[in-house]
């Protein structure tokens, strides 16, 4: 091969590995949290502790995941037939080695929401002033140790006792409520922030209001929450939306040679609902094409 060829061939090559780069980077980023209320409402087990001990070997399913002894501080939450709340926890902590020794060393207080059949490690929060960062469902950041712990008893005393699980729903945290955290690098690409919020009132009220929204995005997450809740009232309201105006690309006319193709969100979500409940409507228009001038 000649070195013209060869320079060529290589210049080809950086050529195509930043074509990627920049359709890689193009991306969307997203990311996924759950609220302080979802974590608690959901777990079998809630205390505030600190790790007294580490044992040397790690799970030999996952280097990083190490079982602790856990000094309870405070019990939020625990079985209703356990009388008592004990002294300590083994429990299996998800975090890198040098994260877990520092927080025995520094006796950092972690509120802990054990799932008892759950094949996860439980949910562990660092509760040292400063460095917290934990959502509630309402969409508030919450930044101090005695807000997390407020908001997690309020919770769990809401939450019927008879009521081991309840579902989630994955809300889009608007982009102005992530502007000043460090989720708002989703924002900058194009992304979001969702946030795991638990199927009740709350959850209801919210997709109520978003009906009425004028934006398609609220409308279809709304008509979406919406199934959850089944009622004469809110057939009513989704057989509304079947003839919904708002749609969003699937396909832009300018990747396709002028012919896009579109869907109508709302409208399927309204339709999935009322089928899922039984009842029977007409199918309307969820996806189509259409032509436009790539001039």
């Amino acid at each position: 091969m000649t070195h013209a060829i060869r320079w060529n061939c290589l210049l080809a090559a950086a050529a195509f590995l930043l074509f990627a780069a920049d359709q890689l980077n193009a991306q969307p980023l997203t990311a996924t949290e759950e609220c302080i209320e979802a974590t608690v409402v959901n777990a079998d087990l809630v205390f505030v502790g600190t790790i007294v001990a580490i044992k040397n070997e790690p799970d030999a399913k996952n280097a990083n995941v190490w079982t602790c002894t856990v000094d309870a501080d405070r019990t939020l939450k625990q079985g209703l037939f356990d009388d008592e709340s004990q002294p300590s926890w083994q429990v299996e902590i998800a975090r890198s080695r040098g994260v877990v020794d520092d927080w025995r060393k520094q006796s950092a207080k972690l509120l802990i929401a054990h799932q008892e059949y759950s094949r996860d490690p439980p949910t562990v929060i660092d509760l040292t002033p400063g460095k917290l960062a934990v959502w509630k469902a309402d969409f508030t950041l919450l930044r101090e140790p005695d807000e997390v712990l407020r908001a997690a008893e309020e919770a769990i005393s809401q939450a019927p006792a008879n009521v081991k699980r309840f579902h989630t729903f994955r809300l889009q945290v608007p982009q102005q409520v992530v502007a000043d955290t460090k989720w708002n690098k989703y924002a900058r690409t194009g992304g979001h922030l969702r946030l795991i919020v638990p199927v009740n009132d709350e959850l209801l009220k919210r997709a109520e209001r978003a009906l009425d929204s004028e934006g398609y995005s609220e409308r279809e997450e709304g008509a979406r929450a919406l199934r959850y809740f089944k009622s004469d009232a809110n057939i009513a309201k989704l057989k509304t939306l079947l003839n919904d105006p708002g749609w969003a690309y699937l396909t832009h006319p300018q990747q396709n040679n002028g012919v896009g193709k579109r869907i109508y969100g709302v409208r399927q979500a309204a339709y999935e609902a009322l089928t899922i409940w039984g009842e029977e409507v007409e199918r309307p228009v969820i996806r189509e094409e259409f032509q436009e001038s790539t001039e």
